[in-house]
């Protein structure tokens, strides 16, 4: 009998590693922001109190479903792992944890919008977790277990392990394509900023002003309506949006961005 040679990445083992590392992290953060006593809604319906970046969210989970479902399809194991891997190593990880940060870590007064807020993530953050962690079980079944039995429950949840559980379908999951088109240029922003404070040098996290210059209302709108998301994941100070303005003066630095809804670009300027 020939032995066969067996091509072995340990480099990629060792990623997958850090990957289940992340998993347990996130879940940990999540658990601090649920708090011992918290009660999921008794279904994933939107309740009104979902932000932006909590509808972006659910659309990516949405999106993520239904690769899974044409990657079982097409018996491609391959694209089903990444989709799973992408979703939750950069859209819950690298994004949505971050974002919802300043909320869910408040410390001062307690406004109406907060508490609105805070309640729209703290519902759509179960959402994700528990449909992510049912997704990613067949391939990763002792962690997502393991995470997943830590988690509150809704109380309509009949399954006692997620050996059990009913895999999530896109019918379940709300999704906003117009969400996913806005979302797509303020992403866009975050690298130009954080490429920008890479090129000039920036270190210090928190210190850098910008103005963004649009050509259009429907830009300045989109930029308006997430800058603090924008400020919070690309480690500036503060964002002042203009419509159709002149070079601001003494800026110390420029990024010009191309954007499909105006073909005359996003000019971002450091000050």
């Amino acid at each position: 009998m020939s032995a066969k040679s067996i091509n072995l990445d340990t480099k990629r083992i060792e990623g997958y590693r850090h990957f289940c590392n992340k998993l347990w992290n996130a879940t940990k953060l999540a658990l601090m922001f649920f708090g011992p006593t918290y009660t999921p809604p008794t279904s994933p319906k939107l309740k009104g109190d979902e932000s932006p970046i909590d509808i972006w969210i659910l659309s990516r989970l949405h999106n993520a479903i239904q690769g899974i479902e044409k990657a079982f399809a097409e018996l491609d194991f391959g694209k089903f792992t990444e989709r799973l891997y992408m979703f939750w190593l950069y859209d819950i990880c690298d994004v949505y944890l971050e974002a919802c940060k300043p909320i869910l870590f408040f410390k001062g007064e307690l406004t109406a919008d907060i508490e609105k807020k805070q309640r729209g993530h703290r519902a759509t953050l179960f959402t994700i977790f528990d449909f992510g962690l049912k997704a990613l079980h067949p391939v990763m079944p002792f962690i997502t277990e393991e995470l997943w039995q830590n988690i509150p429950k809704r109380s309509t949840e009949l399954s006692p392990s997620l050996c059990v559980a009913n895999y999530p379908v896109i019918e379940e999951i709300p999704s906003d394509e117009n969400i996913l088109i806005e979302f797509e240029i303020i992403q866009t922003i975050n690298k130009a900023a954080r490429n920008l404070c890479i090129t000039e040098k920036i270190v210090k996290k928190g210190i850098t002003k910008t103005f963004i210059n649009t050509h259009s209302e429907r830009l300045r709108d989109i930029i308006e309506k997430y800058k603090n998301i924008i400020v919070t994941l690309a480690y500036l100070q503060s964002i002042e949006v203009g419509l159709l303005q002149p070079d601001p003066p003494g800026f110390t630095a420029k990024a010009s961005i191309e954007s499909d809804i105006d073909p005359r670009g996003i000019d971002l300027y450091f000050l």
